[in-house]
């Protein structure tokens, strides 16, 4: 369940560590990082459960104090799993905070590579798929002049899966599944389509629904249940769309999450998963309100 005091350090003061000493802590992630080298993730039968979390966005304060409690607390949790969209959106009064959290992010899955799971958000497929912008290279340019390790964080970003299944009977994605028949294909080689599908799609519910510019499908009840009908799967986890943040949808097989201070107001949520036994619906799922994290300190890097 890993080592005590394995929980990794990261700089949250980037102005004072160098460009070099940055790019040196951003290839040993590179080297340690578990490599995942499809876009789908099948996790086998186990004890306990998984807390999940929803987008963070640069709120890089929760997501340390969640992982604390969580990786290194007294108990422990078998599986802790990211939905994505750790950067951009940061907070005013955090600077650098989208490659913080990013670092911090990609360090906590080196430092537990068989607990911690991250999957890829629209925002981390800057490259791939539409997008407005990407605070990671804005940050470098302000810290180094330079986009560097903006870039570098940027590519070990993207190799991140798509989605992850449980033996329990759980989908999760940040936003959506893909709609072909050979669902697995789709996620294990992911064309654009497939990446909007499962960074971009919103649920026909949502009052963001078509309001983003994006070409999509959207997803409703008819689509879900055939979709979790063909992965052998009960219910649907997801981040992306405050809008239907913490609510139970389509007979409680869709649950949203957001985990960060830039949508306080629509709450922070985490998920508790049962890994053992099979769910039917979202009954077995604890739903975890919290608070966000005071503002610490700047430390400095060691």
């Amino acid at each position: 369940m890993g080592e005590p005091g394995a929980f990794p350090v990261v700089p949250h003061d980037l102005a004072s560590v160098d460009e070099e000493t940055a790019l040196l802590l951003v290839e040993r992630l590179s080297d340690t990082t578990t490599k995942t080298p499809e876009g789908l993730l099948e996790l086998p039968a186990g004890e306990g459960e998984a807390v999940v979390l929803g987008d963070t966005h640069a709120d890089w304060p929760t997501l340390e104090q969640v992982a604390r409690e969580h990786l290194e607390g007294a108990t422990p949790v078998r599986r802790f799993i990211l939905l994505g969209d750790y950067v951009d959106r940061a907070p005013e009064h955090l600077p650098f905070a989208s490659l913080v959290n990013a670092l911090l992010v990609l360090s906590l899955r080196a430092a537990y590579p068989d607990r911690v799971i991250a999957l890829k958000g629209n925002h981390e497929a800057y490259r791939e798929t539409p997008s407005l912008s990407c605070d990671l290279l804005r940050e470098s340019d302000d810290a180094w002049g330079s986009p560097t390790v903006g870039e570098r964080v940027l590519d070990l970003l993207e190799a991140l899966p798509l989605a992850v299944t449980t033996e329990s009977g759980a989908y999760l994605a940040h936003a959506g599944f893909p709609l072909k028949k050979d669902w697995k294909a789709a996620l294990r080689n992911p064309t654009e389509t497939t990446i909007l599908q499962v960074c971009w799609n919103d649920v026909e519910l949502s009052p963001t629904c078509g309001a983003r510019g994006i070409d999509q499908t959207p997803i409703n009840e008819q689509n879900l249940g055939e979709f979790l009908a063909r992965s052998g799967t009960s219910v649907f986890l997801r981040g992306h769309d405050p809008a239907v943040v913490g609510k139970s949808l389509y007979h409680d097989r869709l649950l949203t999450l957001h985990t960060t201070r830039v949508y306080e107001e629509r709450g922070l949520y985490l998920a508790y998963l049962p890994l053992s036994g099979r769910m039917r619906d979202l009954s077995g799922v604890r739903l975890r309100k919290i608070e966000p994290a005071p503002l610490p300190p700047a430390r400095p890097f060691r």
